[in-house]
């Protein structure tokens, strides 16, 4: 082979020719797709060509460590405009855009011709684009080859968690040597970037806050709770822990699957919502150890829907469902069939028996069910911490931590963070979301900007709001300890859970068509191209509209009135600023400090 591959794909590929030339066909995940390549033996140099397919255009970067790959980068766009020479399209760009495409064999991303182009030209750009195609690629051919699940690494290749572990090193490094810098009032504001970005523990707290806050809301309309777990059938694993006779992987990757997941969820909550039953609670995803996703949900509905939520799931999850039941109820059951769960039929389980979707309804005597869904979120949310020695996840003097932690030896420890690295990194390479809020108003962003305010609003409505998420009437910088935001009521003031019959709710991530909400202002990136970023809040009233057709605003509180710029630490400087302040410079209405991650 030409090209030099890691030693791992490398060893692989060497064991799967031995056995073909032995007559056997290579015994890897990876099966051809072509009715050509199915012949007895497979032609070594087809079989070949087509495992290495999708990896092909970044072959000779395989190898590469994370500095070959910003090097090769920056020749990157030379090389691409020597290419374009022999392109016959017309134009410079065009050609450009053209050779580019074809070299790596996909698109490149842009509004017009034009921001195609710049990112052509810019190394950074492809730095960006290298890194994430050669370690996809990796990961990619680690599945094809069975060097990840049953006998292998868990969950994601040794070569994708120190590369993850790298990325974290170089993030804390950059945020240490990087400043922000604004100008207020005409004065030079120069901050450390590393105080301003929220950590883990800060996004946790909000987080369970509003989980804390949806679970109360649920036992007040008496909803029932139910944590319910789906997994996607045999085929979509590559190398399960145990296999069925005739097991034959389909030639997914972790995204496909996770897209698929995605896809049937939304099927049920949309053949649900034309029955006029709705749900809220929050999704969890997380791989196996084979790396095929599967979600955890914490689900609310109505009680008198629970047969039509289980049919609905059995629908598009058909390989049974297991409804787990204390011994004094009868134990574990398993249904069958849509039909069975329409009708409430199931039957007892039978011994080492499995289903596509694990049901356990919540009992409010043994607990809320928050801090078991909780668990998995702190895989997406712990892992730039070292999991050793962390007695309880918020903090030991929080009453939103879920419990003291279990004591554990070194060894467990240094087993789970490995665990915890390993997930952290298969989502990094897959790009994969880890969590979810479904069946609530757009709140999380809402929530935050309104925290950033100092100075009360003046409409009543906003005012409520924005006392809600603050915790308080006091204006000005408020300590966290001093006064704490209400979830609760922030999430009823907005109409609650959709899972209560009521009024129409809306999505986390929708825009609100009336009341409290987040305004944008456009903006232009280093490409040309069109995109908005957040401007404040606004109160707007329902059903009303200017003679533009646009709503009209009662209010508008601006909470990014100052721009921040970053720069490295040694380049920053302090002191008064005269003539060099930028013309037109206002005074921050709301609170100065720059958002980077969101506040809690």
């Amino acid at each position: 082979m030409r090209h030099r591959l890691p030693s791992a794909i490398a060893s692989a590929i060497q064991t799967a020719h031995e056995q073909h030339a032995e007559g056997k066909t290579p015994d890897t995940p990876f099966q051809p797709a072509q009715t050509s390549l199915l012949a007895d033996p497979p032609n070594w140099r087809d079989w070949l060509a087509e495992l290495l397919a999708h990896a092909a255009p970044v072959l000779q970067y395989l190898s590469s460590t994370h500095q070959e790959l910003r090097d090769a980068a920056q020749v990157l766009p030379w090389q691409l405009h020597e290419l374009s020479q022999h392109e016959p399209h017309p134009g410079a760009d065009a050609r450009l855009v053209a050779a580019a495409e074809r070299r790596f064999g996909e698109p490149v991303p842009g509004q017009t011709l034009d921001a195609q182009a710049k990112r052509v030209r810019d190394p950074k750009y492809w730095r960006r684009f290298l890194v994430r195609r050669v370690r996809e690629a990796r990961e990619r051919l680690h599945l094809q080859l069975g060097l990840v699940g049953k006998g292998a690494r868990q969950y994601c290749s040794e070569g994708a968690r120190e590369h993850r572990q790298m990325q974290l090193v170089k993030q804390e490094e950059w945020l240490k040597n990087t400043m922000l810098r604004g100008f207020i009032d005409g004065q030079l504001v120069e901050l450390p970037l590393a105080q301003v970005v929220k950590g883990a523990h800060q996004k946790l707290s909000k987080l369970y806050a509003f989980i804390a806050a949806m679970d109360r809301l649920a036992v007040d309309a008496g909803l029932t709770v139910a944590l319910l777990t789906t997994t996607l059938e045999g085929q979509w694993h590559a190398n399960p822990e145990f296999k069925r006779e005739g097991h034959r992987w389909n030639g997914a990757f972790p995204r496909e699957a996770n897209a698929e997941l995605g896809a049937r969820f939304q099927s049920i909550r949309r053949d649900l919502d034309k029955q006029g039953i709705k749900l809220s609670g929050l999704w969890a995803g997380e791989p196996h150890a084979d790396g095929c996703p599967h979600r955890h949900h914490w689900l609310m509905y109505d009680p008198q829907h629970e047969r039509a939520v289980l049919a609905a799931f059995l629908k598009y999850f058909p390989g049974k469902l297991k409804l787990r039941r204390d011994a004094r109820d009868g134990g574990d059951v398993i249904i069958d069939t849509r039909e069975d769960a329409l009708h409430g039929l199931h039957r007892k389980l039978r011994r080492k028996e499995g289903a596509q979707v694990d049901v356990s309804i919540i009992d409010r005597s043994k607990g809320s069910g928050a801090s078991y869904i909780l668990k998995y979120v702190l895989k997406a949310v712990l892992p730039e911490l070292s999991y050793e020695g962390l007695a309880a996840p918020l903090g030991p003097n929080s009453q939103a931590a879920p419990g003291p932690a279990k004591k554990r030896s070194a060894t467990e420890a240094r087993k789970e963070l490995r665990t915890l690295q390993s997930v952290d990194a298969h989502r990094a390479v897959w790009r994969m979301r880890s969590f979810q809020l479904f069946g609530i108003r757009n709140c999380l962003t809402l929530w935050d900007e309104l925290r950033r305010i100092k100075k009360a609003p003046a409409e009543p409505e906003l005012k409520k709001l924005w006392r809600l998420a603050r915790g308080g009437e006091a204006e000005g910088h408020v300590n966290a300890d001093e006064q704490r935001g209400d979830a609760y009521g922030f999430l009823k003031a907005l109409g609650g859970l959709a899972a209560v019959a009521g009024p129409e709710q809306l999505e986390l991530g929708a825009d609100a068509p009336s009341k409290a909400r987040i305004y944008t202002e456009p903006t232009t990136t280093r490409y040309g191209e069109t995109g908005s970023r957040i401007k404040g809040v606004e109160l707007v009233q329902p059903g009303a509209c200017s003679d533009e057709g646009a709503p009209v605003v009662l209010e508008r509180v601006e909470t990014r009135s100052v721009t921040w710029e970053l720069v490295a630490k040694d380049e920053t400087t302090k002191g008064k600023v005269s003539a060099a302040a930028p013309a037109g410079d206002k005074t921050a209405k709301a609170s100065h400090r720059p958002r980077v991650d969101g506040d809690s």
